[in-house]
């Protein structure tokens, strides 16, 4: 079953680090979609993956990110 992780993602200053960052939410493992509002500074992931695989690969593009 699809579960829902919401997080707070700081670094999304412009258009094409929402790509990064949705490029590298949808290669996680486990990840059906990814939504991400750059207004919220924010992403709904929706699969199987875990929070913590999702922080990490984004912390290591740069992103500052927390589970919300």
């Amino acid at each position: 079953m699809s579960e829902s992780i919401k997080l707070s993602i700081t670094g999304m200053s412009c258009n094409g680090r929402v790509e990064d960052a949705d490029n590298i939410l949808n290669t996680v493992e486990g990840v059906d979609f990814a939504v991400i509002s750059q207004d919220d500074n924010q992403a709904v992931i929706i699969g199987n993956a875990s929070a913590l695989s999702l922080i990490t690969a984004l912390e290591a593009a740069g992103f500052e990110v927390k589970e919300i």
